[in-house]
Formats: structure tokens, sequence, C-alpha cells
């Protein structure tokens, strides 16, 4: 990086945050007070993170953004644990493996129940996403919990004050109600200064054609960043780069960058409809989802107008695709990626432009567009 760009401080994730409570929530009841918690992240990185341990021996963690600009920065995270038995698991819970025991995960106040389909965590169920219950599991069995066949524990989860934290955010919109999400795949905050991280986007872009790469790789996040390296041989870590929201600005760097023939978009299909409906900048916050495009195409497809009027209530694609049949989801994922690459095209017609589609599993839905010489 230019030494004239300012160099940002990462954060971690309200994941992170608990996962680092219930280590030291744990080693409480062996005898042992922690003030920090060495915390092993899911890709084998550690992080250090900072706790409080409370006389009644639950623990807080402070949420720490980093230099983000995060709604969820300070908030305070609540983390108890207690002995228990597998009758107490209610239908919102998480049961999770930990070693040869199990832990049920359970949300207080603070943390939202979600209501409507189309995110990674079912109906009915806390927001809790699955990294943060992987990385919550893992370390707690590194803490030395799990060792008892049978043994279980309950892990309970408060972010206080965190109902009006989620009314900044996008959970009521997209059906989680209550409180916010406890969020984080690799359980770090990457800093979000936006003339920082584009200028970061360049340099990287302009990198990778110094060591003779004619192709960059602009991925919307890490597990997109993993597929793209995986399913594409001239795809490796020096000319894999994460865009964020930042589209057009990264394509206009990558066009203009000599060297740079080709630009594979990996992307999920929340950011290839944006793409089709021509946002420049993706953020959630600058674009809430429009349904009216893809109304426009289920109609010309033969969805139902009961189906229709579900869809125009839906706030995620995700969402939107439950409400159709397999056939209809794949022909919508089919006609977005056509009109997403013409936009792409457009905004930088100097290079050639292939866009890599995964679902939420990892797995590619759609190619569209092929590499040059």
């Amino acid at each position: 990086m230019s030494k004239k760009a300012k160099k940002l401080r990462r954060g971690y994730t309200t994941g992170s945050c608990v996962a680092a409570g219930a280590v030291a929530a744990y080693r409480a009841t062996l005898g042992e007070t922690l003030n920090n918690v060495r915390l092993r992240l899911l890709n084998g990185s550690t992080l250090e993170i900072p706790v409080n341990l409370n006389a009644d021996k639950s623990v807080e963690v402070i949420k720490d953004a980093g230099d983000d600009p995060d709604v969820t920065d300070k908030a305070v995270i609540q983390i108890s644990l207690t002995p228990c038995s597998i009758e107490i698991a209610g239908e919102h819970d998480y049961i999770e493996i930990c070693g040869d025991s199990k832990i049920i995960i359970r949300a207080k106040s603070g943390i939202g129940l979600v209501t409507r389909p189309g995110l990674e965590v079912p109906v009915g169920k806390w927001a809790i996403n699955p990294g943060p219950r992987k990385m919550l599991a893992e370390n707690l069995l590194h803490a030395g919990f799990g060792q008892d066949k049978d043994s279980f524990m309950l892990v309970e989860i408060e972010v206080l004050n965190g109902e009006e934290i989620a009314k900044k955010t996008l959970n009521p919109t997209l059906g989680v109600t209550g409180g916010i999400s406890i969020l984080g795949t690799t359980g770090i905050v990457e800093p979000y200064s936006n003339a920082a991280y584009i200028h970061t986007i360049k340099i990287h872009i302009r990198a990778a054609a110094t060591q003779g790469f004619n192709t960059v790789a602009l991925t919307t996040g890490s597990r997109t960043m993993k597929c793209a390296i995986r399913d594409l041989p001239e795809v490796q870590d020096d000319n894999c780069i994460r865009i964020g929201d930042f589209i057009a600005d990264s394509l206009e760097a990558a066009e203009t960058t000599s060297g740079i023939d080709n630009v594979v978009i990996a992307c999920m299909p929340g950011k290839v409809y944006k793409y089709a409906c021509a946002h420049r900048i993706t953020h959630a916050h600058k674009n809430k989802l429009e349904p009216h495009l893809m109304v426009d195409v289920l109609q010309a497809l033969g969805v139902s107008q009961d189906k229709l009027k579900a869809i125009k209530k839906c706030d995620t694609v995700g969402e939107a695709i439950t409400k159709i049949s397999q056939k209809k989801a794949e022909l919508l994922l089919l006609r977005l990626g056509d009109i997403a690459h013409k936009n792409l095209r457009n905004w930088a017609p100097g290079v050639n432009i292939i866009i890599m589609l995964y679902n939420t599993a990892g797995n590619l839905i759609l190619r569209k567009g092929t590499t040059s010489e």
C-alpha cells in the first residue's frame, strides 16, 4: 500500500465477541479469571479480545469495529454458561457438537429472531449465523469443554440495547425481529473507509498487472474469493481482490490498468441482482432491494399474480426465490445474470467480463462469459 494511504484499524465481529466471552465464561467455571482471550478464527489465525468477568460468572465483551463505521461498534455483549440437559433446548435454539459434548446456543434480549426465509439462518431460529456458531464450538473445545460424552452446556447470549441498535440496520426490513444478528464469516471486521478502500483496490489491481497477470478476480467477500481461486486456475491469491460493494470503481480501475484483459466478478445472487439493477455501489444502506426488475422477469416467465404479489414484499433475492419453483429460480438467475453482464460490460467495455455466481454453500450456479487468451 502507498505510504500516503492511511492504514485503517481492523476490528472484530459480534461472532468473535460471543466466542471469546464463552471461553472466558468457561474458564471461570474452572476458577480462572481471564482479561483477554486469544481466539482461534476459522481460517486458522488468532485474535486477542479483551473480556470482563462479572460477579455472577457471566462475561461482557465490547464489540470493536476498528475504523469501520459499523452501527454495532461498542455494543455490549454478555455471555453466560450453565451446565444443562438436552431437554431444555427450545425451538429457537441451536444444538452444536463440541467434541464429545454438545452446546445449546440461546439468545436472550437484543438478538433477533428470523421470521422470513432467504437468510443463512432458518425461519424460527435466533439470528446467529453458522460461522459464529462454529467458531463458538471450536473455541470452547480448545478451552477444555467437550471431553465428557453426552455432556451439555447452555450458552446464553445477550446484547444490551440490541433492539435499538437493530433499528439502524436492515434487520427489520429483512424480517429479523427483536435485535441485531450475530455475524462474521472470518471473525474480523475489515475497515470500510470508502476512499481508502477503493484506493487499495486500485493498488492491488496494478500490482497484479505488474506481476504479469492479464486476469483479475473481483470478489464481493471472503467466501466468493475462496470459490474463485478454487474454480479458476488463472486466479490466485495475488490477482484475487475483495471489492465489497464498489463494483463500478473496481471495474474502472481494472479497465484503466495496462495489461488487464479479463475481469472475473465472483458474487452471490443479491449482488448480481443489484448489478442487474445498475447499482454502481451495492451497499445495502445505499441501495435496498427494489423488486420491480425481478417481478418483471418472473412475470415474463409465467409466474402467477399471487406469487408476484408476495415477491413484491420480499427484501432479499434469497427470500424471493423461496416463493417460486427451482426451475423458475434457475431461469430468473440466468436472466438476471444476462442483464447484469450487459450492465457491467457497458461500464467497462475495454475489458472482458466474466460473472461467476455462487450460492451461500459455495456452489457455482451460473457462469456468464469466458476469459480471453
